[in-house]
């Protein structure tokens, strides 16, 4: 069993660590967890079971800016994404099928339905707002993959959610930001609706990882292949498996050569 640790504090870390392991060892699900007065400023979260994607990208690693042309996604990228396991994303499309988590949905339409992102661990904190709206087509993996025939239904989406989330939670439009990243954390497309006042956005909102909603609808109103013809640059590290092959085909040089 592997964990993912973030903490915004490291004062205290080590305590509370101590007291989570065994829990976790000898326990099948963790009920509760006392934690230490000495620990308090410490702010955790906890993937468990975490695979090696949550692994790699929660550790400490070297990255590389990556320009990817049309020509590096159709010989590289796409072949890495085709062979991915679907095992990999059951859970997304056990979601989609209503098979689990189906009382959580806040809002849905034809083209996708918005649930709270895990990350939004209280969601009576609302400076914390943090939503993920899956898309119902499976064959949709990433922006690679939008083109002008998901216009219409991208907006009837974005105007949807934000309708949601004004009635849920009194946030504005402008108050809410919309990206998709590239690359995505899992290959099926998803967008987050997170406030701007979130504060575990990170990296996640950096250039080279975002793209926002607006400018994605922006560039397929003016060219319904925009993506697919279009140069895109991003970030990817060294324990990603798609460093190797990027490595691999020449596009990127391993540190040390």
């Amino acid at each position: 069993m592997e964990l993912v640790l973030e903490c915004s504090w490291i004062k205290g870390l080590v305590r509370l660590f101590l007291q989570l392991l065994p829990l976790v060892l000898t326990n099948k699900h963790l009920i509760s967890l006392q934690v230490p007065v000495q620990a308090n400023p410490v702010e955790m979260m906890v993937i468990c079971p975490a695979n090696d994607v949550d692994v790699a990208k929660y550790s400490e690693q070297r990255r590389s800016l990556v320009r990817e042309t049309p020509s590096v996604y159709a010989s590289v990228t796409l072949p890495f994404v085709q062979a991915l396991p679907e095992a990999q994303t059951a859970w997304v499309r056990a979601i989609l099928s209503k098979d689990q988590e189906a009382d959580k949905i806040l809002y849905e339409d034809d083209f996708g339905m918005l649930l709270p992102d895990t990350k939004w661990t209280d969601e009576d904190d609302l400076r914390s707002m943090h939503t993920l709206a899956l898309l119902k087509d499976t064959a949709v993996r990433s922006v690679r993959d939008l083109t002008g025939a998901h216009l219409q239904p991208l907006k009837q989406l974005r105007a949807g959610v934000y309708a949601e989330l004004l009635r849920r939670y009194s946030l504005r439009p402008d108050q809410v930001r919309a990206y998709v990243h590239y690359l995505p954390s899992f290959w099926m497309a998803h967008i987050h609706f997170a406030a701007l006042t979130c504060p575990r956005l990170g990296m996640s909102t950096c250039t080279g990882k975002a793209i926002l909603l607006d400018d994605i609808i922006d560039a397929l109103e003016r060219d319904a292949s925009h993506f697919q013809t279009s140069s895109i640059t991003y970030v990817v590290g060294e324990r990603d498996d798609l460093y190797a092959r990027l490595v691999q085909a020449g596009v990127l040089v391993p540190e040390g050569v």
